[in-house]
């Protein structure tokens, strides 16, 4: 198997099951929680139940691993799953439905391949959550059918997740990783960095660095590289080639498109119009327009101007010039020194915020996204006072009052013995071991 595919489709959704398989047991546990004294004896448990029937559309750009990775969390929490592959990805999602019917419970799993009209139809059912992966537009869609369920969603909707990059950086790391992140897969990734910021400092740099960078990755062409992608049909080739043109920016490399071979080179743009779709749209592909930054509040204020991305990325060693990026932006996740491994860290969670989506997944967060957690009172039958019930006469009320002024001087009581044991613990370590 093609190395690119195995990492990028296959070996992420293997780890996820692996993750699941071994974690199991203590996913499904039932948790203990402290109770009030008012109602011991008594014990407070959170009981791990499935929600019941999922449904889940899932995108072109990663086919096998978009349907897996959540897949695998929904039915480790005991979950029923109907899958709606793309229609765009048709081969792929061919092959993933005709394993999954064979391998898979198909009572507990159901597929249904086709396009706008069989997704309309799936989603006039009703069910327990539904996932989507994809753009906004169609999120908005997915949302009100849902509505009209009460149906909870999760949406993962991407958006244009910007890259900012600090005077201070190794830029030789910086261009490989910015590199490797903005044309896998040929930019054909929701996390990808859509546009970059730039220090004014390291700007020319930066521009002559990717161009060889590029070179080194993919020859002197880029489509005749083993290890560079294609866009996912000519349809969408001839859009980002429109987006190019009509950026109103400088090419600083690439540029070139193949509509009918589905290819567009890496492209890299300066000073792109504000107002020009490229960025106002996704791009989703092989596209990087670049800014220079002179000022860190102004690239800050653009990005919150804008719907909250799906991912941020900064790079800089400098704690503060970090620190104030995160500090005051927002994003669904992202990295800092690093492209896209956000999404590999099963104890993050990825999803959206704002127009880039609602809900997460990863690792054990998966199974908690589809998971009713079940909170549930246990008491014994014979532990009842009669003060409890009616009727309240004047002795059972003076009798509550007693009882909630010792239960304060309980609660009380207890953060006095902390403080003691701290105390003490603290002279015994002095006098004896320093």
């Amino acid at each position: 198997m093609d190395p690119l595919v195995a990492n990028s489709e296959v070996t992420g959704s293997i780890q996820e099951c692996e993750i699941a398989l071994d974690s199991l047991d203590s996913w499904v546990a039932p948790v203990s929680k402290a109770v009030p004294v008012v109602v011991k004896p008594g014990a407070g448990k959170i009981f791990k139940d499935p929600l019941g029937v999922i449904c889940m559309i899932s995108p072109w750009n990663y086919p096998c691993s978009i349907i897996m990775r959540p897949l695998i969390g929904a039915v480790a929490a005991g979950n029923c799953v109907l899958l709606k592959p793309s229609e765009v990805s048709e081969h792929t999602s061919e092959v993933m439905g005709r394993l999954i019917l064979k391998y898979l419970d198909n009572k507990a799993i159901g597929v249904v391949q086709g396009g706008v009209d069989e997704t309309s139809e799936v989603l006039k059912y009703k069910y327990d959550k539904i996932l989507y992966t994809g753009n906004g537009f169609v999120g908005r869609i997915v949302m009100r059918a849902a509505a009209e369920h009460l149906t909870p969603v999760i949406l993962e909707l991407g958006g244009k997740s910007p890259l900012i990059i600090g005077p201070d950086v190794d830029m030789d790391k910086a261009v490989a990783r910015i590199s490797w992140g903005k044309f896998t897969n040929c930019g054909q990734t929701c996390i990808a960095p859509d546009y970059a910021f730039v220090h004014h400092t390291r700007y020319d740099e930066f521009i002559a660095k990717m161009k060889k960078q590029i070179k080194e990755f993919y020859g002197e062409n880029p489509q005749e590289s083993n290890d560079y992608a294609k866009i996912i049909n000519s349809k969408h080739a001839a859009r980002i080639k429109k987006l190019i043109d009509e950026s109103k920016g400088t090419i600083a490399c690439g540029g070139n498109a193949d509509i009918e071979a589905a290819y567009v080179a890496p492209t890299i743009i300066e000073n792109a119009s504000f107002e020009s779709s490229i960025m106002k749209d996704e791009i989703f592909g092989p596209v990087l327009p670049v800014f220079k930054l002179t000022n860190l509040d102004e690239a800050i204020s653009f990005i919150n101007d804008r719907p909250k991305p799906l991912a941020l990325y900064v790079f800089s060693q400098d704690k503060k010039f970090v620190d104030k990026v995160l500090s005051e932006t927002t994003s669904g996740g992202g990295c800092v020194n690093e492209c896209l491994l956000h999404n590999m860290c099963k104890e993050l969670p990825f999803g959206g915020v704002g127009e880039s989506g609602m809900g997460a997944y990863n690792g054990k967060i998966t199974f908690d996204e589809f998971t009713h957690h079940r909170g549930m009172l246990v008491r014994p039958q014979n532990s009842d006072l009669s003060i409890r019930f009616p009727p309240y006469t004047a002795s059972k009320l003076q009798w509550l009052d007693r009882i909630d002024a010792a239960t304060k001087v309980i609660v009380k009581s207890k953060k006095i013995i902390l403080v003691g044991v701290l105390v003490l613990v603290s002279f015994i370590a002095n006098k004896f071991l320093f």
